[in-house]
């Protein structure tokens, strides 16, 4: 867990350290008001640390995070480029106003702060929140990715650990139509997390009523998390779980195909009342997302039901493979993952499942009798499904 002290700073561990990590991506376009939100920090108690890259994309990153208790900052900034593609880093340190505190680049009194922040006596600040910018220097040009880490102290030492690995936008999360929400929900993982697993089966024609359950959400223990496809035949997916303790979930969800927009909402436990929707209501769209930011959607102790579906207007030939987790709190120690598997109408109809919707079962046998006694032989699984 030493890692990243550094000397200059005067911190070091304390004992057993308890390390938690998170993962989070940058915007396509970072600014202070979506910048990553890296934690609390803590005097003699948290360590806040983030890894990323500076790119020719992103040569601009924000964190923030909350002096939650302590009289005096302290970062630790470290190019861990190689030579010879290591270029020169700008840092700076703002207030809640937008004032630049710490600047290596800036004023001279903004450069003699930088140099008590990087001190090990630490840049005097009062509590609040906090914007840590890193970008290319003025004037300069970024000749190659930079790679970094940053580390924030507050006090001589730490017991808690909270790793922050920044990602870079994909070209796919740059787009017009890029479905992936939650990237930024200041969620870590334990170190010692349990992780468990199951198999489940989506059916077609599924509904609020068959959904699959997930599991039990609990505030700072348990996570659940979900693997699913979206298929021509399996067009609308529904998974039910129940909140047991907290008072607000928080949601995170990729598709990673990216060829059609798809909808996801939140449902009570009626099932029949929409309470969050990226593709609803204002209101539903709003608490949509309250649902998928670091603050999260405040909720009963009850049960819910989560809809994936394809968007209104969307191309459902396009078979698409999403992910989402679900969390309450700042962290977890318990993983529940559930690998869904989406029905064919070929199994269907050897189970016996598909009866309702677009697809009759029986027009399908009758089509393929009626070519068999005028002597063509088909196949039996495509002449049942032609009229999907």
């Amino acid at each position: 867990m030493n890692l990243f002290v550094s000397a200059a700073n005067s911190v070091a561990s304390s004992g057993n350290v308890d390390a938690y990590a998170q993962s989070a991506t940058f915007a396509s376009n970072p600014t202070a008001a979506n910048a990553i939100d890296i934690g609390t920090l803590i005097q003699n108690q948290s360590q806040l640390s983030a890894t990323s890259k500076l790119a020719t994309t992103n040569s601009t990153e924000y964190y923030s995070f909350n002096f939650q208790q302590g009289s005096a900052i302290k970062l630790a900034f470290n190019n861990t480029t190689q030579y010879p593609n290591a270029n020169a880093v700008r840092v700076q340190l703002y207030n809640s106003s937008g004032s630049v505190l710490a600047d290596n680049y800036g004023t001279s009194a903004q450069q003699q702060a930088y140099i008590e922040l990087t001190s090990g006596v630490g840049l005097g600040a009062a509590n609040g929140n906090y914007t840590v910018k890193v970008s290319v220097p003025p004037k300069q040009a970024l000749t190659a990715t930079q790679s970094y880490n940053l580390q924030l102290y507050s006090g001589t030492s730490y017991a808690q650990s909270y790793q922050t690995t920044a990602k870079l936008p994909s070209a796919s999360s740059n787009s017009s139509n890029a479905n992936s929400y939650g990237s930024n929900l200041n969620v870590y993982e334990a170190a010692n997390a349990q992780s468990f697993s199951r198999s489940a089966y989506n059916s077609i024609n599924q509904n609020a009523l068959s959904a699959t359950n997930i599991g039990w959400l609990s505030e700072n223990k348990t996570s659940l998390s979900v693997l699913s496809q979206l298929t021509t035949a399996d067009s609308a997916d529904y998974y039910s779980f129940t909140f047991q303790q907290g008072s607000s979930a928080k949601f995170k969800f990729t598709n990673s195909t990216n060829t059609s927009d798809l909808r996801v909402q939140l449902y009570d436990v009626s099932g029949l009342h929409v309470i969050a929707d990226n593709y609803g209501t204002a209101a539903q769209q709003t608490a949509f997302n309250d649902l998928t930011s670091s603050t999260g959607l405040n909720l009963k102790n009850e049960q819910y039901t989560v809809k994936v579906s394809y968007a209104p207007n969307a191309d459902r030939g396009n078979t698409q493979t999403y992910n989402f987790a679900l969390y309450s709190g700042l962290s977890y120690t318990q993983q529940d993952h559930t690998t869904a598997s989406a029905q064919t109408y070929q199994n269907a109809i050897l189970n016996g499942t598909v009866g309702s919707g677009s697809y009759n079962a029986g027009t399908a046998a009758a089509s393929y009798l009626n070519d068999l006694s005028n002597g063509s032989t088909p196949d039996v699984m495509s002449a049942l499904t032609a009229f999907v």
